[in-house]
């Protein structure tokens, strides 16, 4: 998977798809939308036709430590007690208004 592609036409597609991506990414940046998803989507394309970028992209992903996880944990958690609060105050609301639907 991090081998380089010696075919041309693989690496030229890598490079045209990951560019795309890339550029896409630092637009969304200052625009709304995804743009560090669209960013990191890039460079994770052009590192299969490029290996040189895979050494320097997969060290900066550290997904593999347990704070990681448990931080992961108690951000989904305090997610869904958030919209849980926010569901039911806004039920309350409408019942109270008699707008209910």
């Amino acid at each position: 998977m991090s081998r380089s592609h010696p075919n041309p036409a693989a690496r030229l597609l890598y490079l045209l798809a990951g560019g795309v991506l890339l550029l896409a990414g630092v637009a969304l940046l200052v625009l709304p939308g995804p743009g560090l998803l669209l960013v990191l989507g890039g460079l994770l394309v052009l590192s299969h036709g490029f290996p040189a970028l895979r050494r320097g992209l997969v060290p900066t992903l550290p997904l593999g430590d347990w704070a990681t996880g448990s931080s992961l944990i108690l951000s989904g958690l305090v997610l869904l007690g958030l919209l849980v609060f926010s569901y039911r105050r806004v039920r309350r609301l409408r019942l109270r208004n008699g707008t209910d639907g």
